[in-house]
């Protein structure tokens, strides 16, 4: 499967990071986490929303992915939100394991932007 990348966008003081293929499966999420890799090792961002508006299947990998990129904003501070994703997707998040319910999930990316730009 082709991959089509990883949009990295800069809006309010966050760091917005939206896949571009609507499939996050094994290769392209293999293909993507050395760039996820290089912006958490540089000083995980603040503020970091993931984008999921183009995704329509989520697999195992990318949970895993969105659970590590969780795990190292909240080790130093920060805020982790996702949003954009499909009905489908969000019954991923909402249902068990509690793990996958650490961070908040917006609608869209506008309202994931407003609530991460807010300062503490």
């Amino acid at each position: 499967m082709k991959t089509l990348g990883l949009q990295v966008e800069e809006e309010q003081g966050v760091t917005v990071l939206t896949p571009l293929d609507q499939e996050l499966r094994m290769d392209n999420v293999d293909a993507m986490r050395p760039q996820v890799v290089q912006l958490l090792d540089a000083g995980p961002p603040a503020r970091l929303l993931f984008d999921l508006q183009h995704v329509r299947f989520l697999s195992s990998s990318g949970l895993g992915l969105i659970v590590q990129m969780a795990v190292r904003v909240s080790q130093h501070h920060g805020k982790f939100a996702v949003c954009g994703a499909d009905p489908q997707i969000v019954e991923l998040f909402t249902g068990p394991p509690l793990m996958m319910r650490s961070f908040p999930l917006y609608n869209d990316r506008s309202s994931g932007v407003e609530v991460l730009a807010i300062r503490d």
